[in-house]
């Protein structure tokens, strides 16, 4: 695709204006477009509550931006991610949450997904947000409630909308959250990049290294219960990049190895479950090897409590995280179960009272 070039979708059709560049870990192809009218018409688009504001400010001359997704025709990994991410959003309870980015329309045949044979791959035209999480700095966030209430609820809201079709999302990650209208009272985040969407317990070894549970370590399927963790190790590493994952490590070999160490810094008390598997087994042993003769990267790690403390000054985020980072996965909580809990009520009471409140943790 080049800058100028026109696509026509079912609704509407959009106008390249720039590639988009990712975090460098995607393997489809991103751009951003501006939205236009199929016909000599003005009228605004009202498939989308963006458009619906436009409409009611009668500023028919407002550009309106969509991100355009696809894939290289011979990535096949891409196009059965892309085809994946359509089929999740073509589910009624996904298209209509609030909590993910909003599929606007398909450009193309979703039939040729997996059709080796075409010559061009469908895109996805999807709602455009200002920015990343990944981007966001955690120092001009870190005294918002509801900022980080919004957050929260965001991810563990769209957990739950999945574990109702029994599907997990095995890609969060700061990245994977976008945001609009942060300096306003009322900022907006939503989760992005449904192409990673599975059936619940159907994958082994999911989601980055950073999000990944401890029972998918051990050789578990990542369950509806690792998303809990997931949630809670995207925002530890949104703090304090690097407290968990592949930083530091200079080895491939012992990827797994130097992310269970980190773990176990965190959390000392940690005993892995029984393990049959010769490689995991290695895995946990050689972990216990950077224990003893600590890198610098590792022996910098504290346990969760020194480094909540550390990290993060609202005491209602804290408690929060306190009850999500739970290694027994029985004993975890459900993400639907963290959003009625004690905890999170209490730091959305917080962000309901308003800025007035982050002079409180000053």
């Amino acid at each position: 695709m080049v800058s100028g070039q026109t696509l026509h979708g079912v609704k509407w059709s959009y106008r390249i204006v720039e590639p988009i560049e990712g975090d460098g870990t995607q393997s489809s192809l991103l751009f951003k477009a501006s939205v236009l009218p199929k016909n000599e018409s003005t009228r605004v688009p009202t498939w989308s509550a963006i458009f619906q504001q436009v409409a009611a400010s009668s500023k028919a001359n407002i550009s309106i931006r969509a991100v355009i997704k696809t894939a290289q025709p011979d990535d096949k990994t891409a196009r059965r991610n892309l085809q994946r991410e359509y089929d999740t959003y073509c589910l009624p309870q996904v298209a209509k949450s609030l909590c993910f980015r909003e599929m606007y329309d398909i450009i193309g045949d979703p039939q040729n997904f997996d059709d080796d044979a075409a010559e061009t791959v469908p895109c996805l035209a999807l709602e455009w947000m200002d920015s990343t999480l990944a981007k966001l700095s955690y120092t001009d966030a870190m005294h918002s409630y509801t900022i980080m209430k919004a957050i929260i609820e965001t991810v563990l809201s769209g957990s739950v909308v999945l574990d109702g079709q029994n599907l997990v999302n095995t890609d969060t990650k700061p990245s994977n959250v976008l945001f609009s209208n942060i300096d306003t009272d009322c900022p907006r985040f939503k989760i992005s990049d449904l192409g990673l969407v599975y059936p619940d317990g159907s994958r082994l070894f999911a989601q980055p290294y950073a999000m990944r549970a401890p029972e998918v370590f051990e050789g578990r399927p990542h369950v509806h219960r690792s998303q809990t963790w997931a949630c809670a190790a995207m925002l530890l590493c949104w703090m304090k990049p690097g407290v968990l994952g592949l930083a530091g490590n200079k080895c491939p070999m012992f990827r797994e190895s130097w992310c269970i160490a980190k773990i176990r810094r965190l959390f000392p008390d940690w005993s892995p479950s029984p393990i049959d598997n010769e490689i995991r087994l290695a895995e946990f042993r050689y972990s216990e090897e950077l224990i003893n003769d600590l890198p610098s990267d590792i022996k910098n790690i504290t346990p969760l409590e020194d480094e909540l403390k550390a990290a993060c000054p609202l005491p209602e985020v804290r408690d929060l995280l306190r009850r999500l980072f739970v290694i027994d996965l029985e004993k975890r909580p459900s993400a639907a179960e963290a959003l009625a809990s004690e905890e999170f009520q209490a730091l959305a009471e917080k962000a309901r009272r308003g800025p007035e409140n982050m002079s409180e943790t000053l």
